[in-house]
C-alpha cells in the first residue's frame, strides 16, 4: 500500500489572508503543491489579527500561531554576540514548535 506524500510548509509569517509578496508568494507555492499532496501551512500571525479565514480544502490546512509582540531585546544582544544569527532567534518559539509537533 503506497502513501501518499505530504508537505510542512514552515513559514516566518501566516499566508491568510495574503497582505503581502511573501505571504502571498506561500500560498500561491502551497496552493500549487496541494493539487499533489497533503500540504500544511504553519505561520507566525501578527499581533492584533482576528481568526483568520481559512478556506475548507482537506488537501490544504492552514495552522496559525500567534506572535506576541515584536522583536525580544535578548534575542537581539544573543544574535550579535552568539553563534545563532538573530533571525534564527526571533522565529525560534515554544509556540511554533507546539503547532509544528
Amino acid at each position: 500500500m503506497e502513501t501518499a506524500p505530504a508537505l510542512l510548509q514552515i513559514a516566518p509569517r501566516f499566508c491568510m489572508p495574503p497582505t503581502a509578496g511573501a505571504e502571498f508568494r506561500s500560498l500561491c507555492l502551497a496552493s500549487r503543491l496541494a493539487r499533489q499532496m497533503a500540504v500544511t501551512h504553519v505561520g507566525f500571525q501578527p499581533p492584533g489579527m482576528g481568526a483568520p479565514s481559512i478556506p475548507d480544502d482537506p488537501r490544504h490546512r492552514f495552522v496559525a500561531v500567534p506572535r506576541r509582540g515584536s522583536y525580544r531585546v535578548s534575542d537581539l544582544v544573543r544574535g550579535a554576540i552568539g553563534p545563532l544569527p538573530f533571525s534564527v532567534l526571533n522565529y525560534t518559539r515554544a509556540q511554533m514548535s507546539q503547532a509544528i509537533h
